[in-house]
């Protein structure tokens, strides 16, 4: 391994060093490698043992009822040729306890906004009709009894 500074004074530190840092460079190494393998084997077998729960985050809805964001990527991760850019597709539906259908097949993608440095965050209209599906409920706890409303 080669260090190279701008500054003559900290090259001559380097150079004087480089024993140093070449060893603890080649000690650290193979700790790195280990902890990022036990890492994707670990995330692997997650992947492997996958079940319709597995990418569902629970969340606390008001009043303490529990609803849960399914985080399942309904498509594939696009990666756009020369954009640096990668898209990425989730379900972003509120369940249950359990996985439901879903209320739509999302299809429709909403267009990327061109501009540098940017992340965007789409959130489709479904994602919100099953907040107010699971939890509307909780979230507005309104009961109008009206005749003349209901006609």
């Amino acid at each position: 391994m080669k260090i190279t500074m701008k500054s003559a004074f900290l090259q001559k530190l380097v150079n004087l060093s480089e024993s140093v840092i070449n060893s603890i460079v080649k000690k650290m190494i193979p700790k790195i490698e280990k902890a990022i393998d036990e890492k994707v084997v670990a995330f692997n077998a997650m992947v492997a043992a996958e079940g319709p729960m597995t990418f569902v985050f629970p969340l606390t809805a008001i009043k303490g009822d529990e609803i849960a964001l399914n985080m399942t990527m309904t498509t594939a991760p696009v990666i756009e040729n020369g954009a640096d850019l990668i898209n990425l597709y989730f379900n972003g539906m509120f369940v249950d306890k359990e996985v439901t259908a879903s209320i739509a097949d999302i299809t429709e993608f909403p267009p990327r906004l061109q501009h540098v440095q940017s992340e965007q965050f789409w959130i489709h209209q479904d994602m919100v009709d099953g907040l107010f599906q699971d939890v509307g409920d909780k979230l507005f706890p309104l009961s109008v009894d009206s005749p003349a409303i209901s006609t």
